[in-house]
């Protein structure tokens, strides 16, 4: 299997109170490790329920999520070659007080952390920053890319995920998100976006040098945050923002605030 279909998870947005509880989306999560703690990576949207460029509530009913449900990997035999999807509850909130990070700049950047403990001894997923992968690899215009998630609540087996095609759709600049060039739909917000190159990957110039590839390399390069529009039919771009926008949220740790106070 895939070392990054196996970091990926299918997230529930859950309502939950005394005497009732509501689904509120199908989203998508992928796990991180930082300083020896597993973080959960996912978009703001997502936890908060609210679109973060007009604050209007994504929820028909205007519910805001207090909880996720994760969906994840055990192995079931003592050779870890099996594995069985379980699923464990991520409170977002403890006493009123959010329990995830943003960004320094709040919902301008549309992906949160959400730190939690591993559920189960025979955890068998795997955290995208430690996976064998070519961190030399350049992202440029025109690169075909794949997002990893769950489309209209589609999966591979054992909850694996979806992988949509695309491509980089336009020239990335530092601190401004990619362009995805995809026809996404609901349930990919959150997804990680890796880069896969084939062939040869030089580092040189001139001939074939000691330090060049040859083969097929990845590298997860950005989170993705939904669509351009609502027009599943229109310009068919994403917004995915560069995995350098972990750095601020890891180092800086801007605790999250509830969206309506």
């Amino acid at each position: 299997m895939n070392q990054f279909s196996l970091a990926v998870a299918k997230i529930e947005m859950w309502f939950r109170a005394p005497s009732d509880a509501a689904l509120g989306a199908i989203g998508t999560g992928f796990f991180y490790k930082c300083n020896n703690q597993s973080h959960l990576i996912t978009n703001w949207h997502n936890v908060t329920g609210v679109n973060p460029e007009t604050g209007q509530l994504l929820h028909s009913q205007g519910l805001i999520p207090n909880q996720l449900r994760v969906h994840y990997k055990r192995w079931t035999d003592e050779s870890k070659t099996v594995v069985k999807s379980d699923h464990f509850d991520l409170p977002l909130y403890s006493e009123n007080k959010a329990l995830w990070f943003e960004h320094s700049s709040r919902q301008s950047v549309d992906v949160v952390t959400v730190p939690f403990n591993e559920p189960s001894p025979d955890w068998a997923n795997t955290y995208i920053n430690q996976a064998d992968q070519e961190g030399r690899l350049t992202v440029y215009a025109g690169m075909d890319c794949y997002i990893l998630g769950f489309p209209k609540d589609l999966f591979g087996a054992a909850f694996t995920p979806i992988w949509k095609r695309g491509s980089i759709a336009a020239e990335p600049y530092n601190s401004h998100p990619y362009y995805i060039d995809s026809a996404t739909r609901k349930g990919m917000s959150g997804a990680p976006v890796i880069v896969r190159h084939s062939g040869i990957l030089k580092f040189g110039d001139g001939a074939l040098s000691g330090s060049d590839v040859i083969g097929t390399v990845e590298r997860f390069v950005a989170i993705y945050s939904g669509r351009i529009g609502d027009d599943e039919l229109g310009a068919q771009l994403g917004r995915a923002w560069q995995v350098s926008v972990l750095d601020d949220i890891l180092t800086l740790a801007t605790a999250g605030e509830h969206p309506i106070g």
